[in-house]
């Protein structure tokens, strides 16, 4: 019996010191991660402290949360939204405000599912807080802006605008910026607070008659009333053109080499280059007209004269 018991303790112990050795290697390699893992990035009196565990966690709800609420707000706009006859403009303010509020409470969630309590943001520090204060005055004017710009609406998604020097058609209010498609592949980001304190320009929407002007010029020794009716009768010619709206055409200027002349015509646009496009058309038009008609269109030049030599003595 003894010798059994003999031969069974040489058995377990070195299964015994194995399973202890790889213990104390893992408590070795994890020991590391974990201090890290557990490590305080704010700490407070009352215990609410908030480690590096903790805001991976956060993040991580964070955003999971955000790519719920994405696909929930677009399913509200697409099933309850698209029922009630909403024009588009309107359903994408309620598809945007929607997402806010979805993600203030994923926010909310966030932090409660991590255990990081509201009250730890209090022990950042006055100047810490003051920084990001300054550093954010931009970001929360133009979210600001943008719940304001979706309220009021001086341009909604799908109107052409004209902002900052650019022209295009409106196709996304975002929480920092609206996206104007410019036509050719190309969008501009234009700040929401430069909506509410810049003057811009609305065309209206895609489809809708609107003016373009086009100017040109022209000898003084050319008929003003001939010209003016070769100029009518070509806008009739251009594609989009909108008949039965008035069509103009203005003297503006009296200028050093000729007649400075504006016209202005009805169209609809469909696409950002529309605008241009139609514009270019009337031009093309209009010089080859003016070739077939020996209409000239004036350069600047200067008249040289000389005096007469003064006479001898």
């Amino acid at each position: 019996m003894s010798q059994e018991v003999s031969t069974l303790k040489d058995v377990v112990n070195p299964m015994l010191k194995g399973v202890v050795n790889s213990a104390v290697v893992e408590k070795n390699i994890t020991s590391p991660w974990r201090d890290f893992w557990n490590f305080k990035v704010i700490a407070s009196e009352t215990g609410d402290h908030v480690t590096v565990g903790t805001l991976v966690i956060a993040f991580i709800c964070f955003v999971i949360g955000i790519i719920i609420a994405r696909w929930l707000s677009r399913r509200l706009t697409k099933k309850i939204f698209s029922r009630f006859e909403l024009s588009a403009s309107v359903q994408h303010m309620w598809n945007r405000m929607s997402f806010y509020v979805l993600c203030i409470l994923v926010s909310l969630i966030a932090l409660k599912v991590a255990h990081i309590p509201l009250t730890v943001f209090t022990f950042m520090g006055g100047a810490v807080a003051l920084g990001v204060g300054f550093g954010s005055k931009n970001l929360v004017n133009n979210f600001i802006s943008g719940f304001i710009f979706l309220f009021e609406a001086p341009a909604k998604v799908g109107d052409f605008v004209e902002v900052d020097g650019y022209f295009g058609r409106v196709v996304d209010v975002g929480m920092r910026a609206s996206q104007i498609e410019l036509g050719m592949s190309r969008r501009a980001i234009v700040p929401n607070s430069n909506f509410l304190e810049k003057t811009i320009v609305n065309w209206g929407k895609a489809g809708s008659p609107i003016y373009i002007s086009v100017a040109v010029s022209i000898d003084y020794n050319h008929d003003m009333k001939k010209v003016e009716a070769i100029i009518l009768e070509k806008i009739t010619e251009v594609p989009q053109v909108v008949e039965g709206l008035p069509k103009r055409v203005y003297l503006k200027s009296f200028a050093d080499s000729g007649l400075n002349l504006e016209i202005l015509f009805p169209v609809k646009i469909y696409t950002p280059g529309d605008r241009d496009m139609i514009a270019s058309a009337l031009r093309k038009k209009i010089n080859e007209v003016f070739r077939n008609e020996k209409i000239s269109i004036p350069f600047p030049q200067l008249v040289l004269r000389q005096a007469a030599p003064p006479e001898p003595t």
